[in-house]
């Protein structure tokens, strides 16, 4: 997890605002465990944790509500707890940060995001015309346009592209600028199409995806495909046509060979990492193997949430998955990297 630099404000006791800037890195324990927890559990487990550590001290009644600027008063009365306070205090307002976007903007987008991603609705019935579910928020003058943008990439995605008709008329729906108009077109550069013209040109056939509990809450269903991967490859149920060179799947190394006739490569028994280690003095084995991922291009916050998950996931215990990139990509970022995308990357 990249480190990352908090600075907020707040008002304090005495009705003075107060500037902070805090660290939140695997130092902090609070932070490690609440980073990849959906916003909802984050607020119940930051007050529950909160008001037991106050009931503990007997500085608060059971069932007694604290906010950010009552809980300054209560550093004041108890200073030999500032420091745990303070680290409360501060995944408070992260919390309460957070709720309050999400209920500026990403409350009415997220449901639709899902369903389009998804393909069914939260009730699970199949999404039959997405074009009826994106029309509203192009025509909602208050949703800004970078969420229209996203939310049209996706119909297309879903869609494998639509006509030029269509998508003229979806742009002059959502009153997008000219100066945007390379953002969707330059989604072709990424193997995209976005244009397509007939049926015929619109049929592709995707991955099967594993099937999940149904027990996520309805605004984060969709789980990244990197998790898939992830758990295919330590199970060693990866397609070999789709990943032909990585350990695990049935073409990448022969029956009765650790080496890969073709390419030299070490096979998919996963234990000859420990067998290096034991071959050099002073080297000490990992307790288990490790699953190493790189994304070229740039990595979501999401599917960096999928290596800790399966991490920590019981069926595959004593597996590490390490995930990395050469940066990290915001939807924002998303966007303005594919509006400069100017042309496809020249084949080597």
């Amino acid at each position: 997890m990249c480190l990352s630099c908090l600075r907020y404000e707040y008002t304090s006791g005495n009705d003075a605002l107060v500037v902070k800037e805090v660290l939140l890195d695997e130092h902090d324990e609070l932070w490690t465990q609440l980073r990849h927890m959906h916003i909802a559990d984050v607020m119940k487990a930051v007050s529950t944790q909160m008001k037991s550590f106050l009931q503990s001290k007997k500085v608060t009644k059971p069932g007694a509500e604290v906010s950010i600027r009552e809980l300054s008063k209560v550093m004041k009365r108890i200073p030999q707890y500032r420091k745990e306070l303070n680290k409360y205090e501060i995944h408070m307002h992260l919390a309460e940060e957070c709720m309050r976007r999400y209920k500026d903007s990403v409350e009415q987008l997220c449901p639709i995001e899902q369903d389009l991603a998804m393909g069914v609705t939260s009730q699970g019935e199949k999404v039959r015309d997405p074009m009826r579910l994106i029309i509203p928020i192009l025509l909602d003058q208050d949703v800004d346009v970078e969420s229209k943008l996203r939310l049209l990439l996706l119909y297309i995605v879903i869609k494998n592209g639509i006509s030029d008709e269509n998508l003229q008329k979806l742009v002059k729906h959502g009153q997008i600028p000219q100066s945007e108009f390379s953002t969707i077109t330059n989604m072709q550069h990424l193997g995209i199409p976005v244009i397509s013209e007939g049926d015929r040109d619109r049929k592709k056939k995707r991955p099967p995806r594993r099937e999940r509990a149904d027990d996520t809450y309805n605004v984060s269903r969709w789980v990244p495909v990197i998790k898939d991967v992830m758990e295919d490859a330590i199970d060693g149920t990866l397609d070999s046509k789709l990943f032909p060179f990585v350990p695990g799947t049935a073409s990448s190394h022969t029956e009765d060979s650790d080496v890969n006739v073709a390419t030299g490569a070490k096979s998919a028994r996963w234990t000859w990492h420990h067998r290096d280690n034991q071959q050099q003095p002073g080297a000490v084995a990992r307790a288990g193997p490790r699953l190493i991922i790189f994304i070229a291009g740039g990595a979501t916050y999401s599917e960096l949430r999928c290596g800790y998950e399966v991490s920590a996931d019981e069926n595959r215990k004593g597996w590490e998955v390490v995930i990395g990139s050469n940066c990290m990509i915001s939807p924002e970022q998303y966007l303005l990297e594919l509006r400069d995308l100017e042309r496809p990357v020249q084949a080597s």
